[in-house]
């Protein structure tokens, strides 16, 4: 009894042993499926983001914006440049001289109680508080003729756009009304060659026709005279015969 008792305990052990690895070789299976689909969904997600980002990189939009970026930082070098360096010296002169941003208001003295400062740069740093109506004239004459600038070179490139697209579509109607002509001159042709034919053929018809008329008036003839010869003939054998 005790060997058949320990030969079932060896036998429920082993049969335990083999549930165990079972279970865990579907584990490994399972953790081998998760992992094939998170990689599956990983790659979807990054393709569909390389799609996006390619469409959204390559669009025509893009290239004109980042054209326009460029123009627009070339515009704004030369409208700096041109109210630095040709509007502003022509102002500062007739107003006094030197730099607009160095004209200021003292309203509290710096540490050395000095009332009087020759440009802004020595009054901060002295720690002084100024009124600076000078900078800020300085700022809006800037944003004036920037803008007066920006518009006056944005009306001149709609002017360009406006001629542009007139001269195509005069171009564009020019050629339709062209492409017209010649389709109407083309139909004019093709009735005429299909009146030509018409004509050849009726003509054509009517020679045979006449032809067939003559042909068949000479066969009645040749009949005609066939059956004189024949009535001829009778007559000369029944005078034959008479005489006989």
């Amino acid at each position: 009894m005790e060997k058949i008792s320990s030969c079932l305990k060896r036998k429920k052990s082993k049969t335990a042993e083999k549930e165990q690895t079972t279970n865990k070789l579907n584990n490994i299976d399972d953790f081998e499926e998760e992992l094939q689909d998170l990689a599956h969904d990983t790659i979807k997600v990054v393709r569909s983001f390389y799609t996006e980002w390619r469409q959204f990189a390559l669009k025509q939009s893009v290239f004109d914006v980042a054209v326009g970026l460029i123009i627009a930082n070339a515009v704004t070098a030369l409208t700096k440049s041109l109210v630095s360096d040709i509007i502003l010296p022509l102002i500062v002169a007739i107003w006094r001289g030197g730099s607009l941003s160095n004209n200021f208001v003292i309203l509290v003295n710096g540490k050395s109680n000095n009332s009087t400062y020759t440009t802004l740069a020595a009054a901060t740093a002295d720690g002084a508080v100024t009124w600076n109506y000078g900078s800020f004239i300085d700022t809006a004459i800037n944003f004036v003729f920037t803008t007066l600038a920006v518009f006056v070179l944005y009306k001149a490139l709609t002017y360009v756009r406006k001629a542009a697209e007139k001269q195509l579509e005069k171009e564009k109607a020019l050629k339709e009304a062209a492409e017209k002509d010649q389709a109407e001159k083309d139909g004019v042709v093709q009735n005429d060659k299909d009146a030509a034919e018409k004509g050849v053929a009726g003509s054509t018809t009517e020679k045979t026709g006449a032809a067939t008329s003559t042909t068949t008036e000479k066969t009645g003839t040749g009949t005609a005279t066939a059956e004189k010869a024949g009535t001829a003939t009778t007559s000369s054998s029944a005078q034959g015969q008479t005489k006989s």
